[in-house]
């Protein structure tokens, strides 16, 4: 291909510069590349801790909120059983007291929630009122019947 010695020198010498430029070029990239990892390899660390800290707020958050629902669950109970009359002498009242005791330890002991507790508590509370308007029907009824007698 080339026509003389000097020629094919000049070719050669032309190959070899493209390829000490290109190993040169390649070099500095490779520097680029090195460099860039250590400062990526910086910033990576940095967001790992940063995500590490969010995960550890939101634990610490997670258990604040849980303890809190708990202290919560606690009061609701300990206020339905504050809400329970003390025995009465009326047998309507105080079966629907015991049965009313008696379902609220299954819905505790099934561990069935506050809703459940609440939905027998509103259960309870109508009966209670059921029984008293009974009652005071009959009071009404035994209070005429005294006026009518003249007592």
């Amino acid at each position: 291909c080339a026509a003389d010695d000097e020629e094919g020198e000049s070719w050669a010498s032309a190959l070899l510069n493209d390829r000490h430029a290109a190993l040169v070029d390649e070099c500095d990239a490779y520097k680029q590349v090195c460099d860039g990892f250590a400062q990526q390899l910086q910033m990576l660390h940095s967001d790992l801790d940063q995500a590490q800290m969010v995960a550890s707020e939101a634990q610490d958050e997670l258990y604040r909120v849980r303890s809190q629902q708990e202290d919560h669950r606690r009061l609701n109970w300990r206020t339905m059983e504050e809400a329970m009359l003390p025995p009465s002498a009326c047998a309507d009242i105080e079966s629907k007291r015991s049965a009313f005791r008696s379902d609220i330890d299954k819905v505790r002991g099934q561990d069935l929630g506050v809703q459940a507790a609440m939905q027998m508590l509103l259960e309870y509370t109508k009966g209670l009122e059921e029984a008293y308007a009974q009652l005071d029907e009959e009071k009404k009824r035994l209070e005429s019947d005294l006026k009518e007698s003249g007592q």
